[in-house]
């Protein structure tokens, strides 16, 4: 059986890290570095032209509510002129079957 107690040996240095060429862990966080700034400068055009098809769908959507203002004023002058050759045809129908009344009662009363 092992008596279990305080350790009998201690290092007698410490422990050394390794020493050596860092070059290449410091050349892959440039790269990335390099990549990051890559990414922010996507991101930065990215954001710039969400603005620009902001701004574009803007103008597209007032020029659509433009022309909706000009379809329906459209429509109520359609309606309009309908409306008046209506009356104008229904006035014209009215004085040509009067004529005709006229017309075939005098025929009729020749003497």
């Amino acid at each position: 059986m092992v008596k279990e107690g305080p350790p009998r040996h201690f290092a007698e240095t410490t422990p050394q890290l390794p020493t050596g060429d860092y070059s290449y862990t410091l050349e892959i966080v440039m790269q990335m570095q390099r990549s990051m700034g890559k990414l922010e400068e996507a991101v930065g055009a990215l954001k710039d032209q969400l603005k620009a098809h902001d701004t574009k769908l803007d103008g597209v959507g007032k020029e659509v509510q433009g022309i909706a203002k000009e379809v329906h004023g459209a429509n109520v002058a359609i309606r309009v002129a309908i409306a008046i050759m209506t009356a104008v045809f229904a006035v014209a129908g009215f004085a040509l079957k009067a004529y005709l009344d006229y017309s075939i009662a005098a025929l009729q009363h020749k003497p």
